[in-house]
């Protein structure tokens, strides 16, 4: 939701028009922002109450000081699909490219989630706010063209979850399980499963119950993580949701949430076609396509290429696995103690190794990065933040500059970004990438503390029933609980 501003809003710039896009699989008004002094800033200083001649140089450090109390945005990479703003024909850009409206909102944000084409942020105090490709209602506002410039998603009550797949955008308020999804969530048997231009509550006894530890999206499902139990939803033909159900599914039961079978669930991952569960003794099962040996598992020659139900993963077992994170086809894996692994598809680099096969069986330590503390992937490529170091290293696929060196060849090895040359602003606090492009923000995160305060204290304005299940799948969800 928008912030509103007392200062003027951001004008909306004379767009050039986008050709419609073709669906890509996923796995975000070029303006300085304006400068606010206060009246005491445009004074003299004064020292021991003689004139400060250097009254310039105090107004600036004052200024400075100000901009770092909230965050800017930047872009870079593609923007043909209007992913963000920029002035230029090749609808490309090599360096990051500030989205304005956050730092004139003065806004303090929490995360940033990309889908294919579109962006979304959470703000401090618990709303949303969405930019990009308003193809199949992602942005999750009434509009009638693509958008550049960050709105307002009206929610009924504050949020501290958000998550974007391939089309749709999803968030949810932990404390009262309430989910709010829009956007597309297709099937490549069935076309679109879901589609709402603005915000559905997706409102399940479950959740509401017990509440939302985690939530995540894939390219077309979603996971959420609810005492101690994962629930999937959405589409199935890669076998993400974890059931043997496909296509014949009813259409109705495809967004009643499906309780999985492994118990004491403390951590979800997802892929872009894969869900990953950690259970409280620290064991790794995975589901989902596994066409290119994505998910580390030996299905002993299946030509399905699909494992269907949560199987455990043989090769992480008794790792201490601190993430998981899919591409299109590949999955990168981070230990607690700094290492990385990945497993599937390498043609483009999506693994780091050099003199390896296309596709990569098992997982396997990239031995060129070590130190890391969190790691991203998208399409397919990858970031990976080094511990108590203000850098990243990006690999794989270079289309459209997303690997922060000025060029679009593939990186087969993990190279650290020159933060001088690229990272001008300020080094980034937080990074989402999309398909081909990053979205980043820039200075201290907001407050946990202050989220958690305004989750607590807010209150829908009006609640929907709780869904109407049926016999099977509430019996279904009872057995989960238990």
């Amino acid at each position: 939701m928008e912030n509103h501003p007392e200062e003027q809003p951001v004008q909306q710039q004379n767009e050039a028009p986008c050709e419609p896009c073709e669906d890509q699989p996923t796995h975000v008004e070029n303006a300085s922002p304006q400068e606010h002094h206060n009246d005491n800033q445009s004074q003299e200083c004064h020292e021991n109450g003689q004139v400060c001649e250097e009254s310039d140089s105090c107004q600036q450090e004052e200024s400075q000081k100000d901009q770092k109390s909230y965050n800017k945005v930047f872009c870079f990479g593609n923007a043909e699909c209007d992913q963000f703003y920029i002035d230029d024909d090749n609808f490309e850009s090599k360096r990051p490219v500030e989205v304005p409206f956050f730092g004139q909102a003065k806004l303090k944000i929490m995360k940033i989630a990309c889908g294919t084409q579109h962006s979304m942020v959470l703000s401090e105090d618990g709303k949303v706010f969405t930019w990009g490709n308003a193809d199949d209602g992602c942005l999750g506002r009434e509009i009638t063209q693509r958008s550049t410039i960050p709105g307002e998603v009206v929610l009924p009550i504050a949020v501290d979850l958000i998550s974007a797949g391939e089309s749709h955008s999803i968030c949810a308020n932990s404390l009262t399980g309430a989910i709010f999804i829009w956007g597309t969530i297709k099937s490549s048997l069935k076309g679109k499963l879901f589609n709402h231009t603005t915000p559905k509550e997706m409102n399940f006894y479950t959740f509401n119950r017990k509440g939302i530890q985690d939530l995540k999206s894939g390219a077309n499902h979603i996971v959420v993580l609810s005492g101690k139990k994962a629930f999937t939803w959405g589409d199935n033909d890669t076998g993400a949701l974890g059931t043997h159900f496909r296509e014949h599914m009813e259409e109705k039961k495809i967004f009643e949430p499906n309780g999985l079978s492994v118990a004491n669930v403390v951590r979800i991952f997802v892929g872009a076609n894969n869900t990953f569960l950690q259970n409280a003794k620290g064991h790794i099962y995975g589901c989902g396509l596994n066409n290119y040996g994505q998910m580390g598992i030996d299905q002993n020659g299946s030509e399905d290429y699909v494992v269907r139900t949560p199987e455990p993963i043989p090769e992480l077992d008794g790792l201490e696995v601190a993430e998981i994170i899919g591409g299109e086809h590949h999955t990168i894996v981070l230990m607690k103690d700094g290492a990385v692994y990945g497993a599937g598809r390498n043609d483009d680099g999506q693994l780091g190794e050099l003199n390896e096969s296309d596709a990569i069986g098992g997982f396997k330590r990239l031995d060129h990065i070590d130190n890391i503390e969190h790691v991203i992937s998208a399409n397919h490529y990858n970031y990976a933040k080094e511990k108590d170091e203000d850098s990243y290293y990006a690999w794989g696929f270079g289309m459209s500059f997303v690997l922060a060196n000025g060029r679009e060849d593939s990186l087969t090895e993990a190279r650290k970004i020159n933060n001088e040359k690229f990272f001008t602003e300020g080094f980034p606090s937080y990074v989402s990438l999309g398909h081909s492009f990053v979205s980043f923000a820039i200075n201290p995160l907001g407050s946990n503390d202050l989220l958690k305060q305004t989750i607590q204290e807010s209150k829908p304005k009006k609640r929907a029933p709780a869904a109407m299940l049926t016999r099977e799948t509430a019996k279904r969800i009872q057995n989960a609980d238990n």
